[in-house]
C-alpha cells in the first residue's frame, strides 16, 4: 500500500483555526492529478507551495492543487529543515520554529513559551506498512520532557490522543513507553540500554540518534538509541501502516530549553 501524502501547505502556530475540507478531484489530461478543496484559517506568510511534484495555488478561499500521481508511489523521506517550517504542521501551538544553529545549518527548536497552549508539531511522511524512522536530537538543561507518537493518520500536535506507538522522554530524561490507552508511560529500566556511549537518563547537550522500526501487521515497534535496542512498543491501534509522527512538549507551563532535532528521515522495510 502507498500513497497517504499530505497536499495542502502546512498550518503555522499562527493558524490557529486553521482549517482543509470538501475536497473534489479531476484528471489533470496530462497524465497529473487537479485537486481543490476549500481553505479556511490561514494568517501566515506561506500562501503557496511548490515543489517537484506538487504546486498548489490559494485565491482566498479555494486551494487547487496539481500533483504527479508518480509522487504518492515515493518510499523515503528526508526533512533537513531547510525549507524551515513549510512541511510541518503547527496549528495552534507555540513555541515551536526553525533556526539557525551556530555551526550554520537548520534545526527545529521545540519549546513551550506559552502555559496555556502546546508546543508540538506533525510531520507526514510516505505511508508504509514496514519502515523505520530516524532521527537525531538533543535536550537542553531544563528540558521539561516530551511525547513521541508515530500513526497512521494526522495527528493534531495541540492533542495527545491517538495515535499506534507512543514513547516520551520525561523531565528526569528517562525513556518511557505507553503499553495501554490512557494508561501511564512506564519507564524503561537503564540495563535495557548497554554501552560505553549511552546510559539512562540521557543527558543534556549531547546529541543522540533515535531510531524506531515497526512492523503494522505484528502491531509492533523497536526503540534504539544510538544503534543501542531500548524497548519494545506494542501497538495501541490497528494501523495499515505509518505516516505521521507528532512531538509534543510534556511541560505543564513553559519549557525555553526544549528539544532540538537536526533531521528526520523515514524508509520502507522490506
Amino acid at each position: 500500500m502507498d500513497g497517504y501524502r499530505q497536499v495542502n501547505p502546512s498550518f503555522a502556530p499562527e493558524d490557529v483555526k486553521g482549517t482543509a475540507r470538501y475536497p473534489f478531484l479531476v484528471d489533470a489530461g496530462d497524465g497529473k492529478i487537479l485537486l481543490g478543496y476549500r481553505e479556511d484559517g490561514r494568517l501566515s506568510f506561506d500562501k503557496y507551495r511548490s515543489e517537484a511534484a506538487c504546486t498548489t495555488y490559494w485565491n482566498g478561499g479555494t486551494r487547487l492543487f496539481i500533483a504527479d500521481p508518480q509522487w504518492l508511489l515515493e518510499k523515503e523521506a528526508n526533512e533537513d529543515f531547510s525549507q524551515g517550517m513549510q512541511n510541518l504542521q503547527a496549528s495552534g501551538t507555540a513555541g515551536a520554529e526553525v533556526t539557525m544553529r551556530p555551526e550554520g545549518k537548520p534545526a527545529l527548536h521545540l519549546t513551550k513559551t506559552k502555559v496555556d497552549q502546546s508546543g508540538g508539531v506533525a510531520w507526514n511522511f510516505p505511508f508504509t506498512p514496514k519502515g523505520s524512522l530516524h532521527l537525531r536530537l538533543r535536550v537542553e538543561p531544563g528540558y521539561q520532557g516530551g511525547y513521541f507518537t508515530l500513526s497512521e493518520y494526522y495527528l493534531s500536535p495541540t492533542h495527545l490522543e491517538g495515535g499506534t506507538f507512543r514513547w516520551m522522554l520525561d523531565p528526569e530524561l528517562n525513556l518511557r513507553i505507553q503499553h495501554a490507552n490512557e494508561g501511564p508511560y512506564k519507564r524503561i529500566e537503564e540495563k535495557a540500554i548497554q554501552g560505553d556511549n549511552v546510559g539512562m537518563p540521557l543527558q543534556t547537550g549531547r546529541w543522540y540518534d533515535l531510531h524506531i522500526d515497526w512492523d503494522a501487521e505484528l502491531n509492533v515497534a523497536n526503540l534504539w538509541v544510538d544503534g543501542r535496542y531500548a524497548g519494545t512498543l506494542l501497538g495501541l491501534e490497528n494501523a495499515r501502516g505509518i505516516g505521521y509522527l507528532r512531538l509534543r512538549s510534556a511541560a505543564a507551563t513553559t519549557d525555553l530549553g526544549g528539544l532540538w532535532v537536526t533531521s528526520i528521515q523515514s524508509r520502507p522495510r522490506p
